[in-house]
């Protein structure tokens, strides 16, 4: 009976701390239990029909305890428990619902020769000979028949020449194999499974001209928006030209494809790559330019028509530049607050956060999965609720200091939030962020305008020219800041392996924060206790993987060899098409996963002798492949050839795995000693 008193008293201690933001923000609560009922769902723990019939349940018994026991909603644990409940339910049965995973009639990769009717969607890379497309499935052929199919499918299209190229909506028959989406499961690489997954495609082809035939073109929005962006391209691509043009058309239409390697892991490394990415901060800058522009008309347009017009303008910016999770919620949150000035009424930007939250989810519940939406609504969250405490640690009377300060608290709010998820996704934090955020708030500033300025003027003869001179200034200060920061000693610490259980930690112990932020020393002092035990203990873990000593053998077709001993780390690599200068992004991947940083060779010779310490690394060319010897054992590494029996399968090139078991995703060989 005491216990029971204690944790109700605890309960009640809770609720007492948490009610008060929730009656300030009403929205919190849904959006909360809706994403963790897609969470569960995800997870496929319960079918579609039981979270439908619990639902429906539910419902029925919330309403016949309005009618019948009024007295029920008096409790605050009583509402508290049934609104949470109820969204749950309704966030599990529309994941359920929309999940691609349990419907029939999506295609299935079998690695068999398929027929399949199918319409173009995106193209999302494109060179003078090769696309990469994403095909919605429409029909498939079983036997003599097509029937019904749903799906997403990345293919790879090779051309006879650039005109046969395929554009948005055009409608095909492909016949070729359908592969199933593998990760090569190399120690911090891209997880394609994931991504692809989130994204509703579950499947991959290649197929070239001989096996792909246009039947016709199906008019669409999308086909629409995206003749308009790769109008805006070609524009772009007459006046500017490499990394310019790379910088330009991530900046303002969201094409990442034309972007350096090199650039993009500076912008990584100093915690600047939003700033590559379409945001909320170029809707806010075109929404201020557009009302700078319609305010010069104001005898002939009202304020409401201006209203309309300036949401429409940025509602089609949005579509254009690929709609992507962060560009929708600043555009749903804009419409909010325009919506909330249209009828009078009182706007709260942190509801108008959720509520685009609730908007984005229920037109596709797997966008909870977008990296890009987790990111850019942390950092709200962030600005939103840390910003101001941070702001007021500090006061300037510089005018030019204080608005310095107000620009690095919005940064170090952001951060803070966004931190976790960067360590889980990323393995590294950027150590010099806030500095970097110094530059990039004043050429960050300079390049959105000139890029925003160039979209409007770049169809004029000469300004479009002059203009774009601009822009590539502004572009080349921002990149030499970035490049600077990036050259400091210790600019980035990487090695940092979340678990999501360590990911969920530190999620409570900031929102802690966030909500006892105002409370008593007290409370205080037992959450710093928290955060330095959280954060002594993801320190040790990353101090326990920078000190592993590891051998490994990466999955690829190319042979990459990586030591990691106290004597040295040492990678080597075969050079892949005879590009030698570019250090693999296999090998990058483990650098940011392990924390260490490793001096690569490039494998040019037949035979090769290191020595490390006391111990000496043998490797060989052989003509099936390579062997090599470490601390008295011989390896052999196949790229040709048929394996013998009982031969490791780990110790292949990915294309002879794929002989002995395609559908198999075999980890690389790696060997702790």
């Amino acid at each position: 009976m005491k216990r029971i008193v204690i944790e109700q008293n605890i309960l009640l201690f809770l609720i007492d701390k948490i009610e008060p933001p929730l009656r300030k923000y009403p929205l919190l609560l849904p959006a909360l239990f809706l994403f963790i009922g897609g969470l569960v769902a995800y997870w496929n723990i319960f079918t579609s029909s039981v979270w439908f019939a619990s639902l429906i349940t539910t419902f029925c018994l919330i309403f016949l305890l309005f009618f019948m026991l009024p007295s029920f909603w008096d409790q605050r644990i009583n509402r508290l428990a049934t609104t949470s409940l109820f969204f749950f339910l309704v966030g599990g049965t529309h994941f359920s619902l929309n999940d691609w995973r349990n419907n029939s009639a999506r295609i299935h990769a079998n690695l068999e020769q398929q027929t399949f009717v199918a319409k173009v969607i995106e193209v999302k890379k494109q060179t003078s000979l090769r696309q990469t497309l994403i095909l919605d499935v429409q029909q498939s052929k079983r036997g003599e028949l097509l029937d019904d199919a749903q799906g997403k499918m990345l293919m790879s299209y090779e051309l006879k020449q650039p005109s046969d190229g395929l554009v948005v909506d055009d409608r095909v028959v492909v016949c070729t194999k359908v592969n199933p989406i593998q990760n090569r499961n190399n120690p911090g690489e891209f997880d394609a499974v994931y991504y692809y997954q989130s994204k509703g495609i579950v499947a991959s082809a290649y197929a070239n001209s001989g096996q792909v035939m246009v039947i016709d073109h199906q008019w669409s929005w999308n086909g629409l928006f995206t003749n308009w962006r790769n109008s805006l391209a070609h524009s772009m691509e007459d006046h500017l030209q490499g990394v310019f043009l790379g910088i330009a058309k991530a900046l303002i239409l969201g094409d990442k494809s034309n972007l350096e390697q090199e650039d993009v892991e500076s912008f990584t490394n100093t915690g600047s790559m939003h700033v590559l990415a379409v945001s909320g901060l170029h809707v806010g800058l075109l929404l201020m330019m557009i009302s700078k522009v319609l305010e010069l008309f104001s005898k002939w347009i009202s304020k409401r028509n201006a209203l309309v017009l300036s949401l429409l303008l940025i509602w089609i910016y949005g579509f254009i530049s690929g709609a992507s999770p962060s560009v929708m919620r600043a555009v749903l949150m804009f419409s909010v607050s325009a919506a909330a000035q249209f009828f009078k009424r009182k706007n709260s930007a942190v509801n108008g956060l959720f509520l685009s939250a609730i908007i984005l989810f229920m037109l596709d519940p797997w966008v909870f999965f977008d990296i890009g939406f987790q990111l850019t609504y942390a950092a709200m969250l962030g600005i939103f609720f840390l910003y101001e405490p941070i702001r007021d640690l500090l006061f300037f009377q510089s005018k030019i200091l204080r608005l310095t300060w107000e620009g690095t608290a919005v940064g170090i709010a952001a951060t803070i939030v966004t931190t976790p998820l960067t360590l889980f996704w990323f393995y590294q934090f950027p150590n010099y962020f806030a500095l970097a955020n110094l530059g990039v708030m004043v050429f960050g500033f300079l390049v959105l305008l000139g890029g925003m300025l160039f979209l409007f003027t770049s169809w004029i003869p000469g300004v479009g020219a002059f203009v774009a001179f601009l822009f590539s200034l502004t572009i080349i200060g921002l990149v030499k800041w970035v490049g600077l920061i990036d050259q400091i000693p210790g600019a980035v610490s990487s090695g940092f392996q979340l678990s999501l259980f360590e990911l969920a930690l530190l999620f409570l112990v900031v929102f802690a924060w966030i909500i006892f932020i105002k409370k008593g020393v007290k409370t205080k002092r037992i959450l710093a206790v928290c955060s330095i035990a959280l954060i002594g203990l993801i320190s040790f873990k990353r101090l326990h993987v920078l000190q592993q000593e590891q051998l490994m053998v990466l999955k690829s077709n190319q042979f990459m060899l990586l030591l990691r001993s106290n004597e040295g780390n040492i990678a080597f690599y075969e050079p892949k098409l005879g590009v030698v200068e570019q250090i693999p992004q296999e090998i990058k991947a483990v650098e940011r996963f392990t924390g260490t940083h490793f001096r690569t060779h490039v494998l040019h010779v037949p035979n090769l002798q290191v020595t490390l310490g006391k111990e000496q690394l043998i490797l060989k060319k052989v003509k099936e492949g390579w062997s090599f010897s470490w601390k008295g054992k011989d390896y052999f590494y196949r790229q040709k050839g048929t394996p013998n029996q009982g031969e490791n399968a780990r110790l292949m090139s990915v294309k002879t795995q794929n002989y002995l078991a395609p559908i198999t995703e075999q980890k690389p060989f790696i060997l702790n000693y």
